[in-house]
């Protein structure tokens, strides 16, 4: 979390979590927050462990001041993270509603082709007729009557 009077980042939390919904628990309503989430899950009968950077903010209960410091502040403290820790995130996501910190949307964020080919029908684009009919002729109006 960031302090804002002193102007610092700081550790608020740290716990080995094991699902994405118990991080819901620990998120205020009203302040945003960066998460760091190791997504542990299966994959083509694969154990992968994939490692998140999630911001938090929420749009409706934040002040427009702490939205801003934390949208400014977030590719610093990635950065810092990456080259002091040597720590590389496969996936940076930003979270305005807090009920989308599940284990299906971390899921589909890594592997959207896996959700895609389980049967949910993506919008289809209807076909463009086959003819559009023969051509029209618009005749001009030559009233010049009518000035």
């Amino acid at each position: 979390e960031i302090d804002h009077e002193r102007e610092r980042i700081l550790l608020a939390h740290s716990e080995s979590i094991s699902t994405p919904e118990h991080i819901q628990k620990y998120l205020p309503e009203n302040a945003g927050r960066y998460h760091l989430y190791r997504f542990k899950h299966t994959f083509h009968g694969e154990t992968i462990s994939p490692l998140f950077f999630l911001y938090s903010v929420p749009g409706h209960g934040s002040k427009i001041k702490q939205r801003m410091l934390y949208a400014s502040c977030k590719e610093n403290v990635i950065d810092t993270i990456e080259k002091r820790f040597g720590i590389s995130f496969d996936r940076k996501l930003e979270l305005c509603d807090l009920s989308d910190l599940t284990h299906e949307h971390l899921f589909q964020q890594l592997h959207p082709e896996a959700v895609a080919s389980t049967g949910k029908a993506a919008f289809a684009k209807p076909k463009a007729p086959s003819s559009r009919g023969p051509r029209r002729l618009v005749k001009p109006n030559d009233n010049s009557d009518e000035q």
